[in-house]
């Protein structure tokens, strides 16, 4: 049996594509909210691609809903069930989502290091996806992209994959849009 290989020169643009149509029905479908984060949620392997955004009206009935500390700055950047699209816009990466999850029932084994390169190269690309569809625009411009804040999202992730994470989210997003966010982590590690 074959190990399936996915296509990296068409990958990114396939994903950039996929997204935006995602966020655009989803925004079309809640005209009145003010969407402030969007992402890609993935997992250690990066055998999971799953788009994600949230709005502060989300955040809003979600402290009011499960009766959390409205004050908690922090729960504005978490990234749960509410946010992660498997319904509407969702169908524009299913096929990206299942060229990336064929990994996970692969009956043979891969070669040493292919799974640990494949994961690298998903997460540059997702992040490049992301970055390609800022430059055009899509998530607003001047003060209106500053606040927006774009990340990739590492499920249950480790010290290093936290890391990672933020370091991410700064090299995708203006500083502005993540002031808020790097003092409450200051915060939080005092």
């Amino acid at each position: 049996m074959e190990i399936p290989q996915i296509d990296y020169s068409t990958f990114q643009s396939r994903l950039e594509d996929g997204l935006r149509k995602a966020w655009q029905e989803v925004r079309a479908s809640r005209p009145d909210e003010h969407f402030y984060l969007y992402g890609i949620e993935t997992d250690s392997d990066a055998v999971v691609l799953t788009p994600f955004c949230n709005t502060i009206e989300q955040v809003a009935r979600e402290c009011e809903d499960d009766d959390l500390d409205a004050e908690s700055e922090f729960d504005k950047w978490i990234v749960d069930q509410e946010s992660v699209l498997y319904g509407a816009g969702a169908e524009h990466t299913n096929e990206l989502q299942d060229e990336v999850n064929q990994f996970v029932f692969l009956e043979e084994p891969e070669p040493e290091g292919a799974a640990d390169e494949r994961r690298d190269q998903l997460m540059l690309v997702f992040e490049r996806a992301l970055i390609a569809l800022d430059r055009e625009g899509f998530f607003g411009s001047g003060e209106d992209r500053d606040i927006v804040v774009l990340k990739l999202e590492i499920v249950d992730a480790d010290e290093d994959e936290w890391d990672f994470m933020v370091a991410s989210m700064k090299r995708m997003n203006p500083p502005k849009s993540l002031e808020r966010f790097l003092a409450l982590l200051e915060e939080l590690d005092d």
